[in-house]
């Protein structure tokens, strides 16, 4: 079930333009909430903590520029509330946000990034909707493996050959929905994000959610891996997604090699191997295998 988001509250500090995100929860159909008009001797405190109550997300806006104990208050509310919440920071200094929502979905970018912000809220929007506080007790089990992941490899390899990346991405889409994880996001065009972002609640122990994804055709250098993991690692930073998943038709060099030389959060696999495995074991399991061997360098 996706999440249902319908009103927002915004904690800004006072002087915040606040103009390109009100546009972007308006266009999504999400009603902001603010105070009807207060009178003398009203307690404010209650007035906003009714308000955060009734809101489906909260937003906070920091700023190194205007630091407000109110806008940190409010997120106390939210918080206690169990609300969701999504903090914009325009700092990408790990000691500007508070470690106790250090946790929380953060976008590192300034206020008025349509595409950051518009990104993260179809984020929220597409993801099973959750309780943000209290996991659930019961371990998650994982996706399936799929049966035709050896047809689906076939497949791939005609896609490489002519160099069709929107089918390789088709192809990539509707096998990890056959195995049950589902894609959130698949951006209407190219240079809007990364390819495509999941969600897995047996995933987000491991990667956190959600996971996202760029999908090449060909990576003919660990030259152009690179290339291809650091704007994979803009996006990251730009949505406050922890892991990203690099994906590649064909490779000059084994996929190990060039995951070792990418940065320490981006994994990647190519397609063939990828659905090779998927024919025994779970998409998660895969992820999995390769976060550990990232972490841990035990490459085979």
């Amino acid at each position: 079930m996706n999440s249902v988001i319908r009103t927002c509250f915004i904690s800004a500090p006072s002087g915040v333009k606040l103009d390109v995100l009100r546009h972007a929860l308006a266009s999504r159909g999400i009603e902001v909430l603010v105070p009807d008009g207060l009178s003398e001797g009203a307690d404010i405190s209650a007035e906003t903590n009714s308000l955060v109550a009734r809101a489906d997300l909260v937003i906070g806006v920091l700023t190194t520029e205007r630091r407000s104990a109110w806008v940190l208050f409010e997120l106390g509310l939210a918080w206690a509330n169990k609300r969701r919440i999504m903090l914009i920071a325009s700092s990408s200094k790990s000691d500007f946000i508070p470690s106790n929502l250090q946790r929380l979905l953060v976008i590192r970018s300034k206020v008025n990034n349509a595409e950051a912000i518009g990104f993260a809220l179809d984020q929220l929007l597409a993801a099973p909707a959750s309780d943000m506080r209290e996991p659930s007790t019961k371990r998650p089990l994982p996706t399936g493996p799929v049966p035709d992941a050896s047809v689906v490899a076939q497949q791939v390899r005609d896609a490489v050959q002519t160099r069709n990346g929107f089918a390789l991405e088709k192809l990539v889409a509707e096998a990890l929905q056959k195995s049950g994880v589902q894609v959130i996001v698949e951006p209407p065009g190219p240079d809007h994000g990364a390819d495509m972002a999941i969600w897995s609640d047996v995933l987000e122990p491991v990667t956190g959610n959600p996971l996202l994804i760029e999908i090449k055709t060909r990576l003919s250098s660990r030259s152009e891996a690179r290339t291809a993991a650091t704007t994979l690692s803009k996006h990251l930073s730009a949505s406050g997604t922890p892991w990203g998943l690099l994906l590649y038709g064909e490779g000059l060099e084994p996929s190990v090699k060039i995951s070792s030389s990418l940065p320490p959060n981006i994994l990647a696999i190519d397609l063939v191997t990828l659905f090779d495995r998927m024919t025994r074991q779970a998409f998660e399991e895969v992820v999995k295998d390769l976060r550990n061997q990232k972490v841990h360098g035990n490459y085979p």
